[in-house]
């Protein structure tokens, strides 16, 4: 039996040391273990204490591993397959187990410890069941103690190691040189583990103030950093609250800015109704004078062409009487020189006195037409003087036409432009009024979003202060990392496999005597039964002279 059970270890080659630390392994201890003497394989694994759901309501807990991948403890494959993606696992089947899962089954896990959430460790808590396996660290129905529940394991589930996220091993089990070729239930095989037992354990106390100061160096930065988070977190707060003081006080400046707006909006469309009446006004004002001043320039052509008419009727009446006497105008100034020189030369002549006289006459009558074709000269020159004066007139209405045209329509654009500045700003002031409600509906939702979160935020502060110094304090009380070297003979299941071959051996060696005890007896009693029963028939021989032979 023992030969058997070596065969069945060694082929799955079981590990010949098994350590667990109180806190797991990092890298550092890994190394330090494998640069000790004589070690022929080595194996870092994760195993957590889980709860496994099920419809029977019954409390299982299983140790939950990764799945060996370096050949060390190699499970072997009674149903199935070994997982191939992440969410696969294998399972134990044997009549012991509270519930039996098939393959197929779904197999979820989880925690009661709120301190210890099932995702601080793992990636997922359910896996399809691939396989049905045996491993040879458990050849009994013990499956030893567990964390959790009532501190008995029930079962084992394996998974991928890549299902665990926790920062270090949980275990290193390890194979030795020195027990390569020796029976595992040797004394030697015994000596040479336990003298690397020693020696592990001397690497556990070494580790264990280099591992305690890394712990806390790490610990403590990344308290210091929590501190710089609630340093920042506080910061966040004071400038929130600073953000918030600013955005009130945009809100009041913008709500004095928006009424000095609707003032300023106010007094500019009074001015604008007030200019377009005084443009309304004026230009009324300038249309009736130009009115005016076009009845004015109207009668004046009318006065003007009738005057003229009468100057052409008395200038031609006038020339038509001098042609009818022979004379031309220019005649009449010739004709006068000559009888003034005349009655010059013949005024004191004895004689010539009707001459004279009839000179003078005639002179008067000449001066008198010279004075009326002066004056019908002097009409034409006023004509003409008119004439000029209402085309002057006529340049200044034309003008003024044009100059009201121009003032209506650089008035009406300047009205235009002052209404579209009116409305514009009439918009403006509506859109801040809508801006300035956004605004404070903003400020208000911020408010209360920032009260909220900064009562939140100061619980969580002072929740994360009181945290730090929970773990300042645990710190402070922190305890060297110890570390548990356990052998094969720590398994119950081994150990008691061992003592039931030694007990069956023991009993292999008594029952043979035993047995011929037995027989003896048996073949006593049955000559002593023999013997009585031919008594008389013995006594007949003996007397007919049959000796014993």
């Amino acid at each position: 039996m023992l030969l058997t059970q070596e065969n069945y270890f060694r082929n799955q080659n079981l590990m010949d040391i098994k350590i667990v630390s109180t806190y797991g392994f990092d890298e550092k201890d890994l190394e330090a273990i494998k640069n000790a003497e004589g070690i022929r394989e080595i194996y870092p694994s994760y195993t957590k204490d889980v709860f496994v759901a099920n419809n029977q309501n019954a409390s299982v807990i299983a140790k939950l591993m990764s799945l060996p991948d370096s050949g060390m403890n190699e499970v072997v494959l009674l149903e199935g397959r070994l997982p191939e993606n992440p969410d696969e696992c294998v399972v134990e089947k044997h009549s012991q187990l509270k519930v039996v899962h098939e393959i197929g089954d779904t197999v979820s896990v989880y925690t009661t410890d709120p301190d210890d959430p099932i995702e601080d460790s793992l990636e997922r808590s359910e896996w399809k069941v691939v396989g049905i396996v045996m491993s040879p660290e458990y050849i009994a129905y013990d499956r030893g103690t567990a964390t959790i529940g009532d501190g008995s394991s029930d079962t084992y589930i394996m998974v991928p190691k890549e299902n665990f996220v926790l920062d270090v091993f949980t275990e290193v089990y390890i194979t030795l040189d020195s027990t390569k070729n020796l029976s595992a239930f040797g004394d030697e095989y015994s000596a040479a583990v336990e003298i690397a037992s020693e020696d592990f354990e001397k690497i556990g106390e070494e580790r264990a103030p280099q591992r305690l100061s890394e712990i806390k160096d790490e610990a403590y930065e990344e308290i210091n950093d929590a501190k710089a988070e609630i340093a920042d977190a506080e910061k966040e707060l004071a400038d929130a609250e600073v953000e918030l003081a600013d955005a009130l006080a945009e809100i009041t400046d913008g709500e004095k800015e928006l009424k000095d707006g609707w003032t300023e909006y106010y007094d500019g469309l009074k001015k604008y109704n007030e200019g377009l009446d005084e443009f309304r006004t004026e230009i009324r004002k300038a249309e009736r004078k130009l009115s005016s001043g076009k009845y004015a320039y109207s009668e004046g052509v009318k006065e003007y062409e009738k005057g003229l008419e009468q100057y052409k009727d008395g200038l031609r009446q006038f020339e038509e009487g001098l042609a009818s006497s022979g004379m031309t105008p220019e005649k009449l100034y010739s004709t006068k020189i000559q009888f003034e020189a005349m009655i010059s030369l013949y005024k004191d002549v004895p004689g010539k006195e009707s001459m004279v006289a009839m000179l003078e006459s005639s002179l008067v009558q000449l001066n008198a037409t010279i004075s009326a074709y002066e004056q019908l000269l002097a009409a034409g020159k006023e004509l003409e003087a008119a004439e000029e004066k209402l085309l002057s007139a006529k340049r200044s209405l034309d003008y003024g036409v044009e100059e009201l045209e121009k003032a209506k329509a650089d008035g009406e654009k300047e009205l235009a432009d002052a209404k579209k500045e009116l409305d514009e700003g009439y918009a403006e002031l509506i859109d801040a009024e809508k801006e300035l409600a956004e605004g404070k509906e903003e400020y208000n939702d911020g408010l209360a979003e920032f009260e909220e979160a900064k009562a939140e935020a100061e619980t969580e502060i002072a929740d994360a202060k009181d945290e730090i110094a929970d773990a300042e304090k645990e710190l402070a009380d922190l305890k060297d990392p110890e570390w548990f070297v356990f052998n094969r003979d720590d398994n119950p299941g081994y150990s008691s496999y061992e003592s039931d071959v030694a007990i069956i051996d023991s009993v292999g060696k008594v029952f043979p005597i035993f047995f011929f005890l037995v027989a003896m007896l048996v073949c006593l009693t049955t000559m002593t039964r023999m013997v009585e029963e031919q008594r008389t028939q013995i006594g007949t021989m003996k007397a007919l002279g049959y000796d014993k032979k």
